[in-house]
């Protein structure tokens, strides 16, 4: 999940960064500046341009903002169902016997059952 949104951001960072940049690197200034006026725009194509690019930003920025909330919504009501047990104490493990040394399956039995026996109960 987190590679997801890491590589999320910077393809959204890289297309929106690099599309203005690669619009001004083809610019024609005398144009431009005959085109925008005084205020030495792109003119009306770069400006729809770069009001395209910011709706897109922002929503992308509200949609992550939404989910953010609704994925830390479901972690709290995660954290307070009742489990039915009390989990403080208790230790999971992932136990596999080796396949070279177990060939049947009878053997491997055999392995799970001497682990079974040499763990006793302990006091809690």
């Amino acid at each position: 999940m987190l590679g997801f949104i890491v590589s999320l951001v910077l393809v959204t960072t890289l297309i929106f960064s690099l599309a203005p940049a690669l619009r001004a690197t083809r610019v024609n200034l005398t144009d431009s500046l005959k085109e925008g006026g005084h205020q030495g725009t792109a003119g009306p194509t770069g400006r729809h341009l770069r009001g395209a690019l910011v709706v897109a930003e922002v929503a992308l920025a509200v949609m992550l903002l939404i989910g953010a909330g609704l994925m830390l919504r479901s972690v709290r009501a995660l954290q307070r169902i009742d489990l039915g047990f009390d989990p403080t104490g208790v230790l999971t493990m992932r136990l596999s016997a080796p396949e070279a040394t177990y060939d049947t399956p009878e053997e491997v039995v055999a392995f799970y059952q001497r682990v079974l026996a040499g763990c006793g109960p302990y006091p809690a």
